[in-house]
């Protein structure tokens, strides 16, 4: 079985960040090596979705949320224990037709000239792009950076017509777990490795890693964090976080592994 996972996220204040996958090599020299058995150590691939190892970021720090099987959770208990007082990874959930469906050759197939909206990566991601699928990846979807602000770095993320992907989003196995007094509103995006929106806020919802890994860093909502909202994620990450930000609740998600740990190495981390 594929091991899909979604973290629930109550009011926080949170940023993410790409770390293992979602970036998209087009040509075999690209991954810097065209040689088979050579690619296969250079390179992480879920579902066509390409990124050289050396792109992998994020992997460091501890995984401290709790995690439930979503094979004995129950709509009573999430709603009693969880709903409203924590974030928690659920696991053991089967989106495989939608996984099948968001691979990388199969959506060049069915939405190459589709014609989508890039946000930046910044936490106000106020600057809008026309583009079209297929431009966005071949010319769009590269790692993020520390050279370049988020601000500068545009990506696929939410900005979404519901009527045109509406075949897509049919597909999407919804969580079975409700809260009341709430409706679902589909999204979804694709981003390169090491990217991220800095801090912002959200409500309660779902969010799911069909391809690839992503780390979220979460933040209580009344509690102020210094940060540039202009800054990359990755560039926090790799110059504050480690330092000042240690304690704060942190959590990785990974696709299709069943157990979330407390530290993995990069050539260990898929």
């Amino acid at each position: 079985m594929k091991y899909q996972i979604w973290l629930l996220y109550h009011t926080v204040f949170f940023t993410s960040l790409v770390f293992g996958l979602d970036q998209c090599l087009n040509r075999d020299e690209e991954c810097g090596s065209v040689d088979e058995q050579r690619q296969n150590e250079n390179v992480i691939d879920h579902g066509g979705w390409r990124t050289n190892r050396q792109n992998v970021v994020g992997l460091e720090g501890p995984c401290n949320i709790p995690r439930l099987d979503a094979q004995h959770l129950s709509q009573g208990e999430f709603l009693k224990k969880y709903a409203y007082a924590e974030p928690i990874i659920i696991y053991n959930i089967d989106n495989s037709e939608f996984a099948r469906l968001t691979e990388r050759q199969k959506m060049l197939e069915d939405w190459r000239e589709e014609r989508v909206v890039l946000s930046s990566a910044n936490t106000y991601s106020y600057t809008r792009v026309p583009s079209t699928f297929g431009d966005y990846l071949e010319t769009h979807l590269r790692p993020q950076s520390l050279e370049s602000l988020g601000n500068e770095t545009l990506y696929l993320f939410g900005d979404i017509d519901p009527t045109t992907w509406k075949p897509l989003l049919d597909k999407y196995r919804q969580p079975q777990y409700k809260l009341p007094g709430h409706t679902a509103a589909l999204s979804f995006g694709l981003a390169g490795a090491g990217t991220g929106v800095p801090f912002h806020f959200h409500g309660p919802g779902f969010a799911e890693v069909v391809h690839g890994s992503k780390r979220w860093f979460l933040y209580e909502p009344d509690r102020e964090i210094n940060f540039n909202p202009d800054k990359s994620t990755l560039e926090w990450l790799e110059k504050y976080f480690f330092s000042k930000f240690k304690n704060m609740p942190i959590l990785g998600t990974y696709t299709n592994t069943p157990n979330c740990p407390k530290k993995r190495s990069p050539a260990n981390a898929f």
